[in-house]
């Protein structure tokens, strides 16, 4: 399913909001993932969204009316991602994220953790 393009404004416009899940695990570390780079959306790129955030968090997603909403997952374990989508996952501290340790991030990623973690 593609990320609609635009919203419409004025006074009809639809009121959206787009929610972003970080899972992170009792340590405070940051679930993260990295894309196959056979994956349609951002091969090979470490990704620390869950589900279907990041497709509305895609760069082309503009919204007229509307708001982003970021939570944490409390996770106790890895999950068992599927190998057609998934190369490596694993809970990494959210300072090296914040650092940019890992690249290329999926568009939108960064912004996510600093809503969470900085300052």
């Amino acid at each position: 399913m593609d990320a609609p393009t635009t919203a419409r404004s004025g006074p009809g416009a639809v009121r959206r909001r787009l929610t972003a899940t970080v899972h992170v695990d009792p340590a405070g570390r940051v679930l993260l993932y990295r894309r196959t780079g056979s994956t349609p959306v951002h091969p090979g790129h470490y990704d620390v969204l869950a589900g279907a955030a990041r497709q509305c968090l895609h760069p082309t997603v503009r919204l007229a009316s509307g708001f982003l909403v970021v939570r944490r997952l409390l996770t106790d374990r890895p999950p068992d991602p599927d190998p057609a989508e998934v190369d490596w996952c694993g809970f990494v501290p959210p300072a090296e994220l914040l650092a940019g340790r890992y690249h290329p991030l999926v568009p939108g990623g960064l912004d996510v953790l600093r809503r969470l973690f900085a300052g």
